[in-house]
């Protein structure tokens, strides 16, 4: 693991993308656009499940709705039709990857204190 606190990363999707062997899973909370070297078939094998927040006003939630089309794409799938901001929470599985993304209403950019359990 020593490798992996040593190198820079842009949040957890890039730390999975180049370290992939590295984790069992992910889980993306409020995520920021990953790295430059981001390669969505990278994801295709690790279980991930990403959190956002509509209204987070630090990360657009677009970061993620972005980079879970991406993954969807590299993977032949279809991507959702996301909600407007007044459409209460959202969630989306992939039909072949152990994918997940749920999308709230409201929370912020810190969603973990109000949607904790």
């Amino acid at each position: 693991m020593g490798r992996i606190s040593q190198t820079r990363c842009s949040g957890i999707r890039s730390a999975l993308n180049r370290y992939g062997d590295s984790f069992a899973a992910g889980v993306v909370i409020a995520g920021v656009p990953p790295a430059n070297d981001f390669v969505p078939s990278n994801l295709f094998d690790e279980p991930t499940w990403a959190f956002h927040a509509r209204n987070d006003s630090v990360v657009n939630v677009s970061s993620s709705r972005n980079t879970l089309n991406s993954i969807l794409t590299a993977n032949g799938e279809s991507t959702p039709t996301y909600p407007n901001s007044g459409n209460g929470d959202f969630n989306f599985q992939s039909n072949s990857l152990d994918l997940r993304y749920t999308e709230f209403q409201f929370g912020g950019h810190g969603i973990w204190k109000s949607h904790d359990g």
